[in-house]
């Protein structure tokens, strides 16, 4: 339920600010992946969105994936360079 509220806040304001998108998507992939991802990065690169950090488990990374595109939809490509190790 989250999600679509924060998605709905965004979608409403027709002058939303790349950098609110960004803070928004940082902060769903913390809450999703409950702060598993180390050194969290997200970068806007023209329609795609860009994940980077490290994680200790691929599940972790998918949790972030997923947290991600239940936030921006068919919207944007989202690319997970999310090291595991």
């Amino acid at each position: 339920m989250q999600l679509i509220e924060t998605q709905d806040a965004l979608s409403e304001r027709p002058e939303a600010d790349p950098d609110d998108l960004i803070v928004a998507i940082e902060r769903e992939v913390e809450q999703a992946a409950c702060g598993q991802v180390a050194g969290l990065s997200v970068i806007r690169v023209g329609d795609a969105i860009v994940l980077r950090g490290r994680s200790r488990t691929y599940h972790a990374s998918q949790l972030a994936h997923q947290a991600v595109l239940d936030l921006v939809g068919d919207s944007a490509q989202v690319v997970d360079l999310i090291l595991v190790s």
